[in-house]
């Protein structure tokens, strides 16, 4: 009998114990209130992985969103993926290329801004492409093929943006849109 109860009160010890010590995952939620600052050249795009359909990618520093701009620039469409921010974004006032700049360069993807602030977007020259945070949304083209889809833009702020001697299509979000919801 003294062994039964020993042997119950030890088997939930470690009940107990295992318990208080078991590892849970933590996903910590980055603050509303923090802001990345972009260096002007530092493009990551470690974040991406491929082209997959329905695939959700996440923005955390003003690197990627650079990476992401590159991305779109260098042809990658995000069609029928999303892309959500993270952190707010600061430009710190440096030169910004577009998010794509023509229906070859497009942005069809959608853009989840998760209520941040993308602040001190600077451009200057226009240099004949169109212009914005987003230069071309809702055009692209895969493999050759151009194709028609929109893009939705939503739950972001764009503020204290300066466009300097702009010689082509130019608006703070979007430059040129073809089936969109901005």
């Amino acid at each position: 009998m003294k062994r039964k109860v020993l042997s119950m009160l030890l088997c939930l010890a470690m009940i107990f114990t295992s318990a208080i010590t078991m590892a849970v995952p933590v996903y910590a939620e980055r603050s509303s209130s923090e802001v990345s600052k972009w260096d002007g050249t530092t493009k990551d795009i470690s974040w991406y992985i491929d082209d997959t359909e329905g695939r959700v990618y996440t923005i955390v520093t003003a690197a990627q969103f650079a990476g992401f701009a590159y991305l779109v620039r260098s042809g990658i469409s995000f069609h029928s993926q999303t892309v959500k921010l993270l952190v707010d974004i600061d430009l710190d006032n440096k030169p910004w290329l577009s998010i794509g700049y023509d229906a070859n360069h497009a942005f069809v993807g959608e853009f989840d801004g998760n209520d941040h602030t993308i602040s001190n977007l600077y451009m200057s020259g226009g240099n004949g492409e169109k212009n914005g945070l987003f230069g071309m949304i809702g055009w692209g083209s895969t493999y050759g093929e151009n194709y028609r889809q929109g893009a939705y833009l939503h739950d972001f702020t764009i503020k204290d943006t300066v466009f300097e001697n702009m010689t082509k299509t130019s608006a703070v979000i979007a430059g040129g849109a073809f089936h969109d919801n901005v």
